[in-house]
């Protein structure tokens, strides 16, 4: 299962991030850091971060609050910490960046499309216990995106807000973030047959 973890400065308590869970944990690669999380994905509300430009190159982000101004709690390309691949390093510890986990339920359906006709079609969720969550009807596979269909069924069910979602096709494809905006023609591969 996805662990997801907010990131709070240690000293203010401002949260840097909510609810990260595309992210490689490790030791410190120094000595003074307890550990680092490596990610691409955006602080929060990156425009609100000093950029603390420790360097000259790339940028180098604390709070809001500037809380370590001899030090940056986020590089993103100063060249002094490796990155690993990822666009931000975060050192973490009691002194820098609280990691926080965040508990989540994942209620995981698996979906099966039924044409109706020509480019319609019902999708058909049922959850592992073998109930059925109501069925949503697509107008149009080709202009109709995942992600449009995953909030449909967020807000047509009685779901806990942080309740985590997770599709997957009947051959055992997962349906990830990466097909959000994809069409769902696109994700079961359909063709209006001429």
């Amino acid at each position: 299962m996805e662990r997801y973890v907010h990131l709070d400065c240690g000293i203010c308590g401002e949260r840097l991030y909510t609810d990260l869970c595309e992210f490689l944990q490790s030791e410190g690669s120094q000595p003074h850091i307890e550990a680092e999380v490596y990610t691409s994905q955006e602080p929060d509300i990156l425009a609100n971060l000093a950029d603390v430009g420790v360097t000259g190159k790339g940028h180098s982000f604390n709070c809001s609050r500037n809380c370590h101004r001899n030090r940056w709690l986020i590089d993103a390309g100063t060249g002094v910490v490796d990155r690993k691949g990822y666009k931000y390093a975060i050192a973490c510890g009691r002194a820098f960046v609280r990691i926080v986990d965040v508990p989540k339920v994942a209620v995981v359906m698996t979906v099966v499309m039924r044409p109706v006709s020509g480019s319609s079609a019902t999708l058909l969720f049922s959850l592992a216990s073998g109930d059925f969550m109501a069925p949503i009807m697509v107008e149009d596979l080709h202009k109709v995106s995942w992600g449009e269909v995953v909030m449909q069924c967020r807000a047509g069910h009685d779901l806990k807000p942080d309740t985590v979602l997770k599709f997957v096709q009947e051959d055992g494809t997962l349906l990830g973030k990466d097909h959000l905006d994809q069409t769902i023609a696109e994700i079961f591969r359909f063709h209006v047959s001429s």
